[in-house]
């Protein structure tokens, strides 16, 4: 079961009435996931993804504690520095796991209709520390959905990579 939760109302009621539309490299199609506004809708997760621009982390974090079960992990991604850090200190360290994605060029076309340039590589790794089995639980789950994945024991390598990468 896969949620999409998002503030743009006008999105979110798009993918409710139509599904989301995936264009790009992996093809164009549309698929059929849950959407809302509002994390009270969705209940405890086993996973909950952290995808937003690092100045809007704290906010999506906060919103998210009603998402946390016992054993819920965070993967937290965003491009520069301090958005894994924000997440862990709003949902706790222990949850927390950093991606750092690399070759999608993804953009919004419009409401309900996302667009990629490529599907090149996620990255994970333990917001601290060496891989763990949960670690290649979540990166497992990216693979069933086609993407390429590598863990990694030292994830701040690749984010300072992707940080200088992008200036």
């Amino acid at each position: 079961e896969i949620w999409a939760i998002d503030s743009w109302r006008e999105h979110v009621d798009a993918i409710r009435a139509n599904g989301l539309r995936l264009e790009g490299k992996s093809g164009d199609r549309t698929v059929e996931v849950h959407a809302t506004t509002d994390t009270a809708d969705v209940g405890p997760c086993d996973l909950v993804i952290v995808a937003t621009k690092t100045m809007h982390v704290e906010k999506a974090a906060t919103s998210a504690k009603s998402l946390l079960g016992a054993d819920t992990m965070v993967l937290s991604i965003q491009n520069g520095l301090g958005g894994p850090d924000t997440t862990a200190r709003v949902l706790g360290r222990d949850r927390v796991m950093v991606g750092v994605v690399g070759g999608f060029g993804a953009s919004m076309r419009g409401p309900g209709h996302a667009h990629h340039n490529g599907m090149e590589l996620v990255r994970l790794g333990e917001f601290s520390g060496p891989v763990t089995p949960r670690l290649e639980g979540v990166a497992e789950v990216w693979r069933s959905g086609g993407f390429n994945v590598k863990c990694f024991d030292d994830i701040d390598q690749l984010v300072w990579e992707k940080l200088i990468c992008n200036v």
